[in-house]
């Protein structure tokens, strides 16, 4: 029997499938299959080393004001678009969310399989809703850093 593997799949067990085609590139088994069957092949999988929890996955963080005057209902609807671009344009995305604090400031949070993908400088891209969606943001108040998970 093997232990390690074990306490991984006991972590992973739930967040089956946001794992599945994601990140790590390996296609694991759906919800149709027993629990029973699902561990068996993660503990296949993890034997094999073909999934390693070090260093699979960085959170890249982007904070920022709008643009004075800009409407907050406006800036929504470009970042809906623009979300749409990053998960075509930006390799190795999982997952990206938006949010807004109470003094209007917002951070983007993007989930990558690893560090070498989250390229900062996307937002200098020419496309148009790339453009518009960071012409309502104020420069001077952007900040990004990039995390790696525990």
């Amino acid at each position: 029997r093997l232990e390690q593997p074990n306490k991984k799949i006991n972590s992973l067990r739930n967040s089956l499938p946001v794992w599945q085609n994601g990140p790590l590139g390996v296609e694991l088994p759906d919800h149709g299959p027993a629990q029973a069957d699902r561990d068996t092949q993660l503990t296949t999988l993890f034997s094999s080393g073909t999934i390693k929890l070090m260093h699979m996955a960085v959170l890249e963080v982007e904070t920022f004001a709008l643009t004075s005057g800009f409407d907050p209902v406006a800036f929504r609807n470009l970042d809906e678009q623009m979300q749409e671009w990053c998960y075509v344009n930006r390799p190795g995305l999982a997952r990206r969310t938006t949010a807004r604090n109470d003094d209007g400031t917002y951070v983007v949070i993007t989930l990558f399989a690893d560090a070498s993908q989250a390229d900062a400088s996307y937002y200098t891209n020419t496309n148009q809703v790339v453009s518009a969606w960071s012409a309502a943001i104020t420069e001077s108040s952007r900040s990004v850093a990039v995390y790696s998970l525990l």
